[in-house]
């Protein structure tokens, strides 16, 4: 009997745990906890130049001068028309994506990507799950402090031909299961997960964790992206020290485990004392 308790009680210790931790991550902070805001900064590094950026438009701009200005050449005009989704000529004070100052307009003579398109997609429930999530949507390399949430992956996509620049435009529109599914010369270039955090316990004074990840280049179709650090911030976002932090406290789950266990081992003691009485009562 005691020890059929005992089994009850480790199992729903796991338990606890196991609902603690998924409770933390989910869309409504579980009681207890506070949510935070997540935000990151990608140190692009080697491929700094090789990537499409934004500009404004100019309500006198054509593609070809669009192309002229910031490409440098006019000849990246259809190129530049394909990757904002085409139309006559682009919209006054409208983002546009533009290729890298200072590459190949007719693109590398070894057929390779010489640049690429950037691309974010965060999910509150798994990078495969289409619930609860941003979408594919393309990176300003220059930006600060993007907003992150649950499970981010950075993507790019490679460019080596006028039908690249036209599947950087629809990329948002498409399955995302699919796109992170292509092989070939049609895959991403996909960088491992970060998963980063959306709530606290109460008491912590955390409410945005700023993430800088460090690019440190390409390998086959794998965009390596590292840690480089994080930083915490309160509500006047203010920089966080370490004494700061230090009375925080631990995260929900980990207080769920370790009353659990306490539980657990109340019992189990409680379990021994009586197989000892029991036994000095046969003698």
């Amino acid at each position: 009997m005691a020890r059929s308790l005992v089994l009850r009680i480790a199992v729903g210790a796991v338990l606890a745990c196991g609902v603690a931790a998924r409770t933390t991550r989910a869309d409504v902070a579980v009681p207890g906890t506070a949510p935070v805001r997540a935000t990151a900064t990608i140190e692009w590094g080697p491929l700094a130049a090789r990537l499409a950026r934004p500009v404004v438009a100019r309500a006198d701009d054509t593609w070809e001068a669009v192309a002229t200005r910031e490409a440098g050449d006019a000849a990246w005009a259809p190129t530049v028309r394909a990757l904002n989704g085409g139309g006559e000529r682009p919209a006054a004070d409208a983002r546009v994506f533009v290729p890298p100052r200072g590459a190949p307009a007719g693109g590398a003579t070894d057929g390779t990507a010489a640049w690429y398109v950037a691309f974010l997609d965060a999910s509150k429930y798994g990078r495969d799950s289409d619930v609860s999530t941003t979408g594919l949507r393309p990176l300003d390399p220059a930006a600060r402090d993007l907003s992150v949430f649950g499970m981010v992956t950075v993507a790019l996509l490679p460019q080596r031909t006028l039908d690249d620049a036209t599947r950087a435009a629809a990329l948002p529109r498409a399955r995302k299961k699919e796109v992170f599914a292509a092989k070939g010369a049609d895959a991403l270039v996909v960088a491992a997960p970060f998963e980063v955090a959306t709530s606290v316990p109460e008491a912590s004074p955390v409410r945005r964790i700023a993430h800088t990840w460090r690019c440190e280049g390409i390998d086959g179709t794998e965009l390596k992206l590292v840690q480089a650090s994080v930083a915490s911030f309160d509500a006047q976002d203010r920089l966080l020290t370490a004494t700061d932090l230090a009375g925080a406290g631990l995260r929900t789950e980990v207080w769920a485990g370790l009353a659990a266990i306490t539980v657990l081992c109340v019992v189990m003691l409680a379990a021994a004392r009586r197989r000892r009485r029991a036994a000095a009562g046969h003698e």
